[in-house]
C-alpha cells in the first residue's frame, strides 16, 4: 500500500510555515513540534528584536488553517471560531499561556486570540492580525502577575512625533510708547470710542502694541511725541522697559482679537472654544489630518429622552514661550462645556474631567492636528487666517514645527481611547503627541 500525505497535512503545514515567517517578521522565534503533537503545534519565545537577547519566555502555539473559505458569522468586522471542549480542557491544563492562531492561506492573513475558558474565539479583523503590531500583546502573555514583568521594545518603525507647538510670526514692527495717565484709562478711551481695539498693553505706563496707534483713539491715553516703533526683531527685553509677560499679554490679546469672529474666549480659563449658532448649535469644522481630508464635530449637543442635557465646545488653552530667540504658542486641546450652547454649564468641571480619562494620545493629538489646520491656513479656504483677501493680513502668523523623528514606533491600540458618548472621534505647557 502506498504511502499518502493528505491535502489537509500540506493545508496544515503550509499554514505552520506562514506563522513562522510573520513570528519572525515580530523579532521572535518560532519552533514547531513536528508531526507528533496532541494540540499544540509549537513554542514561541519572546526575543528582544534590537538587541538580540532572548527571555527564556515562552508561548505555546495552536494553529488552525484554512485554505479557501469563510469563518462561521463572518462579515466585514470579524467573525467566531469553535474550539474543541477536549482542546480547550488541554489548553487550560497547560503551564505556558496558550495562544491560538488562525490562518486563512488565500487571504495571507492570520489573526490570534489568547486561550481562554471560553470556546467560542470572537475575532476582530482588525483588532486581532497576527504582525507585528501584536507583538507587544503576546510578548505581555508571558509575563507573570507575581513578577514585576519585562518590557519589549517597541517596533523600529518610522513615526513622527509632534509637539504641540506652533511658532509664532511676529509682525515686523512693534509701537512704543508712555501713556498720559495711570488710572481710568479705558474710560477714557470707552467715552469717545464704543468699541476700541485690544490689542494692546499698558504697564508701568509703557505702552505697546503691534498697531500703529497714530490716528487712533488710543492717541488720548499717549503722549504723541513719545510713539516710536522698532523692528520686532531688534526688540531686546532689557534695552527697554518691556517686560516678557507684557509681551505675552500682548501675542494673547491680538490673537483673541484675530479670532473673535471665530472662536470665544474665556478669561477666567484662559481658552478659546468654537461658538454654536443659535440657529443650530451642533457645528463641524473641515481639515486636513494626517493622512486624507476628515471633519470635526466641534460643538456637539447630548441629549437625553429628547431633552438637551449639555453643549460641548472643542477647545484649546494657548500658552506662550520665548525659546532660542523665537516665539512658540503651545496648544493644550481641552472642552468648554455650556447649557445651551451659551449659557455657562454649572458641572463643566465633572465633564471635564470625564471626558479626559477616555481621551489618550491619538485623540488629543487629532484635536492638535485641527487647531494647527486652523491657525495656520493650510488650505487657504476653512483655516482661521488669510482667507479674505480684502482685509490686511493678520498681524500674527503660526509656522508648523518640524515633528520629531523617532526611532521606536508606539502601537495604535497602546493609545486607543473610547469616547464614553460617541463612537469616534490634559495638561498645560509643552507634551510630545
Amino acid at each position: 500500500m502506498a504511502k499518502k500525505i493528505t491535502h489537509q497535512q500540506i493545508i496544515g503545514a503550509r499554514g505552520e510555515a506562514f506563522v513562522s515567517e510573520l513570528t519572525n517578521s515580530m523579532g521572535f522565534m518560532f519552533s514547531r513540534y513536528g508531526p507528533l503533537e496532541a494540540g499544540i503545534d509549537g513554542l514561541l519565545e519572546i526575543r528582544d528584536p534590537v538587541s538580540g537577547t532572548v527571555t527564556g519566555k515562552l508561548i505555546a502555539v495552536q494553529i488552525k488553517t484554512k485554505n479557501t473559505g469563510s469563518y462561521s458569522h463572518e462579515n466585514n468586522n470579524g467573525f467566531t471560531y469553535l474550539l474543541a471542549q477536549e482542546d480547550l480542557d488541554y489548553w487550560n491544563n497547560c503551564n505556558l499561556p496558550v495562544i491560538v492562531v488562525l490562518v486563512h492561506l488565500e487571504r495571507q492573513i492570520a489573526f490570534w486570540k489568547p486561550v481562554s475558558n471560553q470556546r467560542h474565539l470572537l475575532i476582530d479583523k482588525k483588532e486581532d492580525i497576527f504582525d507585528e503590531n501584536a507583538r507587544q500583546q503576546i510578548a505581555e502573555l508571558s509575563i507573570k502577575k507575581e513578577d514585576y514583568g519585562i518590557s519589549i521594545p517597541l517596533p523600529r518603525i518610522d513615526e513622527n512625533g509632534y509637539l504641540n507647538l506652533l511658532e509664532v510670526l511676529l509682525p515686523t514692527q512693534i509701537y512704543l510708547a508712555s501713556t498720559r495717565k495711570q488710572q481710568f484709562i479705558s474710560r477714557e478711551i470707552l467715552s469717545h470710542e464704543p468699541n476700541p481695539p485690544s490689542d494692546w498693553v499698558i504697564h508701568g505706563g509703557q505702552f505697546i502694541s503691534f498697531h500703529d496707534p497714530h490716528g487712533g483713539p488710543l492717541m488720548r491715553i499717549l503722549h504723541g511725541d513719545s510713539i516710536r516703533s522698532i523692528k520686532t526683531a531688534k526688540l531686546h527685553l532689557s534695552n527697554f522697559d518691556v517686560h516678557e509677560n507684557m509681551i505675552i499679554e500682548l501675542l494673547r490679546r491680538t490673537l483673541g482679537v484675530q479670532l473673535e469672529k471665530r472662536l470665544a474666549y474665556n478669561r477666567k480659563q484662559n481658552l478659546f472654544y468654537f461658538i454654536a449658532h443659535n440657529t443650530n448649535v451642533e457645528r463641524s469644522y473641515k481639515y486636513n489630518s494626517l493622512r486624507n481630508k476628515t471633519s470635526a464635530t466641534v460643538v456637539k449637543k447630548y441629549s437625553r429622552n429628547g431633552v438637551l442635557e449639555y453643549v460641548r465646545h472643542h477647545a484649546f488653552l494657548p500658552r506662550f514661550w520665548k525659546m532660542f530667540e523665537k516665539w512658540f504658542m503651545s496648544i493644550t486641546p481641552t472642552y468648554h462645556f455650556t447649557q445651551d450652547g451659551l449659557r455657562p454649564d454649572k458641572y463643566a468641571g465633572v465633564r471635564l474631567s470625564q471626558k479626559k480619562k477616555l481621551e489618550f494620545n491619538s485623540a488629543i493629538r487629532g484635536q492638535f492636528i485641527m487647531w494647527s489646520h486652523l491657525l495656520t491656513n493650510n488650505d487657504g479656504h476653512s483655516s482661521l487666517f488669510g482667507v479674505d483677501s480684502s482685509k490686511p493680513p493678520d498681524l500674527l502668523q503660526f509656522k508648523v514645527v518640524t515633528p520629531l523623528r523617532l526611532s521606536r514606533g508606539v502601537p495604535d491600540e497602546l493609545w486607543r481611547a473610547t469616547d464614553a458618548n460617541e463612537s469616534v472621534d490634559t495638561t498645560q505647557g509643552v507634551f510630545t503627541l
